[in-house]
């Protein structure tokens, strides 16, 4: 007598081996939902040498001639450009503007190597930039430039009064203020309008992104989103969000460590 297939038992569908050698049928009948996957983006302090590694790496591919766009060239040229235009970036829009931002470049950047997240730089523990992005040949290679002598940051007294605020109103300026202060105290190209050419730029407003972040954590009333949640991030076709998708980095797809 011959061994009969599986498949070909007379069983109810729920217990056939091709049904439940399905992923969907294995997760959600036998043992749970798939949670949903988010990209852990992590102090610069705490990277590895292999981590480092990749995030150069990424940021050095895409500055390369003849790579596809958006080049790295491209994105600053964005930056540039929204200084000049009536998109709330550097203004109602500061904080929504500059996730997309950040989510766009870390999006090229995971298109060289899906590995790649953005490493946040917290100038309250470190206020010194993240050596791996401050080698002086890597800076004039990126044709960056840097105050000889690293201004003050800010500090956590600071970033602790921004956090104290309940409405959004009144937490977004504030917390783009102390902003200000990095981009003033690295000076050279960071205190350019082209300063996203600085790969410290990316780390810093990864840091000012999960400030709001963690804001948001504590302060989840109406007043503690932004007034404008239908408008549009500009400039199409690379902005694709409203304000309202924003809000939430887990939906965007990634956390921070």
């Amino acid at each position: 007598m011959g061994v009969r297939r599986a498949d070909s038992l007379d069983l109810p569908t729920q217990y056939k081996l091709s049904h439940l050698l399905r992923p969907e049928t294995l997760f959600k009948k036998w043992w749970c939902r798939p949670r949903l996957a988010v990209r852990i983006r992590k102090n610069a302090a705490s990277l590895t040498v292999e981590e480092w590694a990749r995030f150069v790496c990424a940021v050095e591919t895409i500055m390369k001639q003849g790579v596809g766009a958006p080049t790295y060239q491209d994105l600053v040229d964005l930056h540039v450009l929204a200084m000049s235009q009536s998109w709330g970036a550097h203004g109602s829009n500061f904080l929504a503007w500059h996730r997309e931002y950040l989510l766009r470049f870390e999006a090229r950047l995971r298109l060289v190597n899906p590995l790649v997240t953005i490493p946040y730089w917290d100038w309250t523990a470190n206020p010194t930039p993240p050596a791996e992005v401050s080698d002086p040949a890597a800076l004039t290679r990126w044709g960056v430039t840097r105050r000889a002598n690293i201004g003050p940051m800010p500090s956590a007294t600071q970033v602790a009064n921004v956090m104290s605020n309940t409405t959004f109103p009144s937490f977004q300026p504030q917390l783009q203020s102390v902003h200000n202060q990095p981009h003033n105290s690295v000076g050279g190209t960071m205190a350019t309008a082209g300063s996203p050419a600085d790969p410290v730029f990316w780390m810093h407003h990864a840091f000012i992104d999960k400030i709001w972040a963690d804001w948001q954590k504590v302060n989840s009333s109406t007043t503690a989103k932004p007034p404008n949640l239908t408008e549009v991030l500009q400039p199409p076709p690379v902005f694709k969000l409203e304000v309202s998708q924003t809000l939430s980095t887990v939906r965007l797809g990634y956390v921070y460590a």
